[in-house]
């Protein structure tokens, strides 16, 4: 009782109002004034907590929105925003040419990105969570930002080279994204990545 005594006189000297009350008034009055002070600090200090937080972590803080490991399917559309006929459209495109090529393609459309990374950056990072291979092409998505990151393992990167991945990210899905047609977005971008991984012509981006 004697600490809490001296805390709330510290605190009340702190404040020249508090002084007047303490010559004015009554040990009440300077409690409350007190108790209100620490309510005060205490919002001060959990929000310095979370723009620290923020701060350090939000580059990454995007990375939970995709699965720990590698789906077992492959196309994803954790955002909900694609129709499920067109949903289905990509998943049986991109199984036919694993069939056809040997390559892989996990395509996520999430709603959030990084969005202080770019989103390249960000899809190697899940290839490398993911431990993929080669063979493998790792496509991530966002909803929210119209953009896709693309990140093609070795092999795969000798034909979905690096010039192609990046106009797949940042012109192919943005094309139909930014008008919300999300549905159109996915299939334009597995139509190119299809046809590129297939040995065929690049179509290049959309063109209005």
């Amino acid at each position: 009782m004697a600490g809490w005594i001296a805390y709330l006189i510290v605190v009340a000297f702190l404040s020249s109002e508090n002084i007047g009350l303490i010559v004015e008034g009554t040990f009440q009055e300077i409690k409350t004034r007190a108790e209100h002070d620490i309510q005060l600090v205490s919002k001060g200090t959990a929000a310095l907590a979370i723009a620290a937080a923020l701060a350090l972590g939000g580059n990454h803080s995007a990375i939970a929105d995709v699965p720990d490991s590698i789906p077992n399917t492959y196309f994803l559309d954790d955002a909900g925003v694609v129709q499920k006929a067109n949903g289905g459209y990509v998943e049986k495109a991109l199984k036919t040419l694993e069939t056809n090529t040997g390559f892989k393609v996990h395509f996520v459309i999430t709603r959030n990105l990084a969005t202080l990374q770019d989103p390249t950056e960000y899809a190697e990072e899940v290839f490398q969570q993911w431990k993929c291979g080669a063979n493998d092409v790792v496509i991530v998505a966002g909803s929210k930002i119209a953009k896709a990151g693309v990140y093609a393992g070795s092999e795969a990167g000798k034909l979905l080279t690096k010039e192609i991945a990046a106009s797949v990210g940042n012109e192919t899905f943005p094309f139909k994204a930014r008008e919300e047609a999300f549905s159109i977005a996915v299939n334009d971008v597995s139509n190119r990545v299809v046809a590129v991984l297939s040995g065929k012509e690049d179509p290049g981006a959309p063109t209005v």
